[in-house]
């Protein structure tokens, strides 16, 4: 898989208020890319969303969408994606509750494959974390 150059970020369904402002001003500060998807865009592969050679546009702009906030950082070491995970708390922001690095493997989900990976993921953490209780 080939990645960008430049680190960024793609969000999704972040509201146009001072939380995000403050995110968006957060990575720029780091010139990391910026780019909020829109729900028409979640039938299109992320590689195709982050332009990566190979990717083409599915044809397909409707369908489902989903509400939650979710990120997909894209080209961070543990050092910038500790910092930027860190950023919500030292900011005191409520954290984005879907987060995910790109990898080999999500780069050819759509996005909405991604959102209910993760969804499951957390639904099984959760009830992992009732069954102990």
């Amino acid at each position: 898989m080939e990645m960008t150059d430049a680190p960024q970020v793609l969000l999704f369904n972040l509201p146009a208020d001072e939380r995000t402002k403050a995110i968006e001003a957060y990575l720029t500060e780091r010139q990391i890319g910026v780019r909020h998807v829109q729900s028409v865009e979640y039938r299109q592969k992320l590689g195709y969303l982050l332009q990566l050679p190979g990717y083409t546009d599915s044809g397909c702009h409707f369908g489902a969408a989903f509400s939650d906030e979710m990120a997909v950082m894209v080209g961070f070491d543990a050092q910038q994606l500790n910092a930027f995970l860190d950023f919500f708390r030292q900011a005191g922001l409520r954290r984005i509750e879907y987060k995910a690095m790109l990898t080999p493997t999500n780069v050819s989900w759509d996005v909405l494959t991604l959102h209910r990976h993760l969804r499951s993921e957390r639904d099984a953490l959760e009830a992992a974390k009732r069954k102990k209780h």
